[in-house]
């Protein structure tokens, strides 16, 4: 076990006094391992006029810097108890020499310690800042958590990804099937101009046939590519239904909710408010794409 103390001088740390009793601890800071064994010196001063005994510790952990991250965060405390209470008499600081063990948890980084000294008269106060290096175990659950993070991420990357994805490869079906109704329409038009002027004897049989086979031609075709475009936005189509229906439903459960009294009527109408909202974007979304699958069939 290789303990270094960083400081060229013990710190003598006088924090609180709990009802006439004062503590300070040596060394001050540690540079260890989880499960090490270090050995700390307690002084306890009994400032009061009666002997007193001390009988264990509580230390409380907090993180200041973990696995080169600064995250500070309360981690918990735990005791550690004395095999005998050690007696102080009142005037006296006496040094208790412990041996504890440094939890053999899996983590790795800088911590700060507060050591909170439990005596019949009373609690005093020190501190002890930790730094745990890394071990096997700390390594391995940093590589966990970093699986988990980069996990999380890339989970949240292809669900945005995805439906980025979807609706931009829904926006230019659409397009390109706003072009080809377009373009329909005009061939329609040139078809019913054609049939017009034959009829007024404009233009001769000759024109007329050679023209009308080309219209038609060009019709079956933008036809043929239109009705490929069916199949996927009735797809998209029963998406949206599916989830009008889910959204109609938490709107009544919500309004069942407030009924009985679970949720107050003002929340309940701001989250109403919401799913009506999205419910509105979803009705004039599927009602664009039924419009156009009925425009691809000519209904």
């Amino acid at each position: 076990m290789k303990v270094r103390y960083f400081l060229p001088l013990i710190l003598l740390l006088v924090v609180s006094s709990g009802q006439g009793v004062v503590a300070r601890i040596e060394p001050s800071y540690l540079d260890t391992s989880p499960g090490e064994r270090v050995e700390l010196t307690l002084y306890v001063k009994n400032l009061g006029k009666t002997p007193i005994e001390v009988k264990s510790l509580r230390i409380r952990v907090t993180s200041v810097r973990l696995f080169s991250l600064p995250i500070s965060t309360y981690l918990g405390e735990y005791e550690i108890p004395f095999d005998e209470p050690v007696r102080v008499n009142p005037g006296v600081e006496e040094p208790i020499k412990k041996v504890i063990r440094v939890p053999d948890v899996p983590l790795a980084g800088d911590f700060s310690l507060e050591v909170l000294v439990i005596t019949t008269g009373g609690e005093a106060s020190t501190s002890l800042s930790l730094r745990l290096g890394l071990t096997p175990l700390t390594a391995g659950f940093m590589l966990l958590i970093i699986l988990l993070i980069l996990g999380i991420v890339y989970g949240i990357y292809r669900y945005i990804k995805g439906k980025i994805s979807r609706e931009g490869r829904l926006k230019r079906k659409i397009s390109r099937v706003d072009s080809l109704l377009v373009e329909r329409g005009r061939i329609l038009e040139l078809k019913r101009n054609l049939e017009e002027r034959r009829s007024e004897g404009r233009i001769g049989e000759e024109e007329y046939r050679k023209l009308k086979e080309e219209y038609d031609s060009s019709l079956v075709r933008i036809q043929g590519q239109l009705e490929q475009f069916i199949p996927e936005f009735e797809k998209e189509a029963s998406r949206i239904r599916d989830q009008i229906n889910r959204l109609e439903k938490e709107i009544k459960e919500i309004e069942a909710r407030v009924e009985v009294g679970e949720i107050k009527k003002g929340a309940g109408k701001s989250m109403i408010k919401e799913k009506r909202k999205n419910l509105d974007k979803l009705r004039r979304k599927l009602q664009d794409l039924e419009s156009r699958i009925s425009s691809i069939r000519l209904e």
